[in-house]
């Protein structure tokens, strides 16, 4: 079914891209550009012919490489998505990276601790977490570490790797052993990071306490504690193992979520992301970057929802592949 979603997601982006009341031809050529120029760009892009062709056109284009010309960039589409995906990347990584463990955590912790003090503090957390703007919150970090106590910087990625082999800036500083570099891009990281995945990780500690507390319901736990096993063999090893499967969910939809491109996230900290890459698109009418971006999102968010529903069957032994 993956490849029908991914046709059908091509089909519904670009039809709403060129039905819009807007001329993608006079949008790339300016205001000012005689109508020459404006019919020139129609007939090099096929916006002349019916939308059926149109589309023909755009299929052929993505399977032989060829994702259009992004006018706001002035280079192909391609080579802008290979040069801004892996920012977004390595800054999901690092926001996944601390949304998992921590909302696992706080979930596991708020539903043993249910109705006590620690409950509360975590549904507090999580509450404020679902419901603050993700931009207030990254102008809150920036007011309080960067302008105040000078902690960390507001904006960048750091120092360009002294090789870069993914473009992945942490990881190019590692395997360079250009550790100068290394520490500048952690301290630039962090708080892009923590803002991005604030939103996640209350999400996930909803989740994981809500599936907690029903799992820890069950009877094979309350036998797991009749035969005199640890609190921590119960909980750990027995119970969350079963409660992860909705968070799991949640967790890879986020993933393909936030490699999407955080516009907000990016846009505040001047991260060289997909987020403000599709927001300057979107700005200028650049039909071929938006259509691009919306493809790429599309492909993350379908083989997310793969890796998830693989994984279901190694968190759950009476989930079997194939059924």
């Amino acid at each position: 079914m993956l490849i029908p979603v991914v046709i059908g997601v091509t089909l519904i982006t670009f039809t709403i891209a060129y039905v819009i009341p807007a001329d993608p031809a006079r949008a790339w050529a300016g205001q000012k550009a005689p109508p020459e120029v404006v019919e020139q760009i129609r007939e090099k892009y096929h916006l002349n012919d019916p939308l059926y062709v149109q589309y023909y056109y755009y299929i052929s284009g993505l399977v032989r490489g060829d994702w259009g010309y992004s006018h706001s960039e002035h280079r192909p589409v391609l080579d802008c998505l290979m040069d801004y995906f892996p920012a977004t990347f390595e800054l999901t990584i690092w926001a996944m990276a601390i949304a998992i463990p921590v909302g696992i955590y706080l979930g596991v912790v708020s539903a043993v601790k249910r109705n006590k003090i620690p409950d509360h503090l975590s549904r507090i957390f999580a509450l404020s977490g679902v419901s603050m703007p993700i931009f207030w919150l990254g102008l809150l970090l920036i007011l309080i570490f960067y302008t105040y106590l000078g902690w960390f910087p507001a904006s960048g990625r750091g120092i360009t790797p002294s090789h870069t082999y993914t473009g992945l800036y942490i990881l190019d500083s590692i395997l360079s052993l250009d550790f100068q570099s290394l520490a500048s891009d952690i301290w630039h990281i962090i708080l892009p990071a923590v803002t991005l995945s604030y939103a996640t990780l209350a999400v996930m500690t909803r989740m994981t306490r809500s599936s907690m507390l029903e799992v820890l319901r069950l009877d094979y736990i309350k036998t797991a504690r009749a035969k005199g096993l640890p609190d921590k063999i119960v909980i750990y090893r027995h119970a969350l193992r079963n409660a992860l499967i909705p968070t799991l969910t949640v967790a890879g939809l986020a993933f393909a979520g936030l490699l999407g491109g955080a516009v907000l996230t990016e846009t505040i900290f001047s991260w060289p992301g997909m987020g403000r890459y599709a927001y300057h698109a979107i700005s200028t009418l650049d039909f071929p970057a938006i259509m691009g971006v919306t493809f790429l999102m599309a492909v993350i968010f379908v083989i997310a929802n793969l890796i998830v529903d693989i994984m279901y069957a190694y968190l759950d032994p009476r989930i079997k592949l194939g059924e």
